[in-house]
């Protein structure tokens, strides 16, 4: 999926965790879901930076080493993408990596790229 051109590539992820990935970045962008970006300088930023998200299975995944190391995103993996375990139904012991995850690349390669100061 690539919501308004931000790139999420999986390898050999679960639909529904897939999905869900796809839909928090989509969200996070369009926080108030009208179809255009809350911010069109932070995706704007994004995309100059060909920043986005790649997800393997778990960190001993074989294909982690195929992410080029000038790779401008963050790493998110199958096994710490919690559906159960997201938004208010999170707790101590259980939680969904994926709204941190995305949330960092939204954050290091978007807002600060569009709002240095």
């Amino acid at each position: 999926c690539s919501p308004f051109g931000v790139s999420v590539f999986a390898q050999g992820w679960p639909r529904d965790k897939f999905v869900h990935a796809c839909n928090i970045l989509a969200q996070m962008l369009d926080n108030d879901q009208d179809g255009c970006a809350d911010d069109a300088t932070v995706v704007k930023k994004m995309r100059l930076n060909q920043a986005g998200m790649v997800m393997f299975l778990n960190e001993n995944s074989e294909d982690f080493d195929s992410v080029d190391d000038g790779f401008m995103g963050s790493l998110l993996f199958a096994d710490e993408t919690e559906l159960s375990c997201s938004g208010s139904t999170e707790t101590a012991n259980c939680r969904d990596a994926a709204i941190e995850e995305i949330l960092h690349v939204i954050s290091a390669f978007g807002i600060s790229a569009a709002y240095p100061s």
